[in-house]
């Protein structure tokens, strides 16, 4: 077996990269990728975008912010998928670092935009929000550094 290299970015024609992207494994045994788009001429275009892998056909790709209809991303995403509910979830901070907390979530539906900052009324960010399932009670949580300090 061993290590074998794939230019995803080729394979599937999307845009350029910048930033470190996120990466985790889904149901069905599908890979996504997601990260925050570059054009060489405008530097980074806040869009985040996801790779995605499926037994069926291969790589593909999408606008995550478009289809969800979201604010434009500031620095890198991270993600995780939650089981529980059968869910994907990419975590990122507002363009021009709002320090609002975005949230794209992914069901059957497919891709929805949440403010968690809003929603919650937490303080703002001031880092990169990380989020992760609790399989033990079968909750999900979302941390980050507030403007706070906190």
């Amino acid at each position: 077996m061993g290590w074998h290299k794939d230019d995803l970015t080729v394979r599937t024609g999307s845009p350029l990269a910048v930033f470190g992207p996120a990466a985790y494994v889904f149901a069905q045994n599908t890979q996504h990728v997601v990260y925050q788009g570059f054009t060489p001429a405008g530097g980074n275009d806040g869009h985040l975008y996801e790779l995605y892998w499926t037994q069926d056909g291969g790589w593909h790709f999408k606008d995550l912010t478009a289809e969800a209809q979201a604010p434009l991303c500031t620095s890198y995403p991270t993600a995780y998928a939650f089981e529980a509910t059968g869910t994907q979830h990419v975590l990122y901070e507002g363009q021009y670092y709002d320090g609002h907390v975005h949230e794209l979530w992914w069901d059957s539906d497919g891709w929805h935009h949440n403010d968690l900052t809003d929603a919650t009324g937490a303080p703002l960010s001031s880092g990169v929000p990380v989020g992760y399932e609790f399989p033990g009670d079968g909750t999900q949580h979302v941390v980050y550094t507030g403007r706070d300090s906190h």
